[in-house]
């Protein structure tokens, strides 16, 4: 039985901004082209996701339900910067480490962490390190499960911040809180689909 761990940038891009500039932190600020020029807006902090704002939102759109909106220019060096920080620390508890994107990675602790709640223990130093190395604005949310599916479905479970192990023997049940839409690779269109053949949760999925 492999302990697999998904680790995931909350608000990645928007963060790294906050965490570089206090006076962003505390605002609604979406990162995207220049500033007041037509763009899409990349990433939102949360305190502009609670307004309304969302990923791939014109910037004239999310200033129309956002108006006090602050655009920032992406920083590419930045991120990349943060990522290979994320994944140094990564490799000091594990030997196998698979980046997915520049937020994201898998990780397997089963040799490290030897059991579950050894694997708690280590996504807990993870996290510690994140703020010490990092910083407290950047922020992770950490799946633990038996695979890379279950993994990447619980670190979505909660955010930002999160920390959600799905064992073997919880799995049936975890997967009936879901929603379509929480499976990677299920989006809008698949979801209509779906819905049309009368199937609206994972449970009912499960027993077609």
């Amino acid at each position: 039985m492999r302990i697999i761990m998904h680790v995931d940038f909350n608000a990645f891009f928007a963060s790294v901004e906050q965490q570089a500039n206090p006076a962003l932190r505390g605002r609604a600020i979406g990162v995207g082209g220049k500033p007041h020029k037509p763009s899409v807006v990349t990433t939102a902090s949360y305190e502009a996701k609670r307004r309304g704002v969302k990923t791939a939102m014109s910037t004239r759109e999310a200033q129309r339900v956002c108006p006090d909106l602050m655009m920032v220019s992406g920083d590419p060096r930045k991120y990349s910067q943060m990522t290979d920080r994320l994944l140094s620390i990564l490799h000091r508890y594990a030997t196998r480490v698979a980046q997915t994107s520049i937020d994201e990675a898998y990780v397997d602790v089963t040799d490290t962490a030897q059991d579950w709640m050894g694997a708690v223990g280590v996504a807990l130093c993870i996290r510690e390190a994140v703020t010490k190395e990092i910083g407290p604005y950047v922020t992770i949310s950490i799946g633990i499960a038996s695979n890379t599916l279950m993994a990447k479905m619980a670190s979505d479970a909660e955010k930002p911040n999160g920390l959600t192990m799905v064992r073997p023997e919880d799995q049936e049940a975890f997967l009936n809180t879901r929603s379509l839409q929480d499976i990677p690779g299920i989006g809008p269109r698949i979801v209509r689909h779906l819905e049309g053949l009368g199937i609206f949760s994972v449970a009912q999925l499960r027993t077609q």
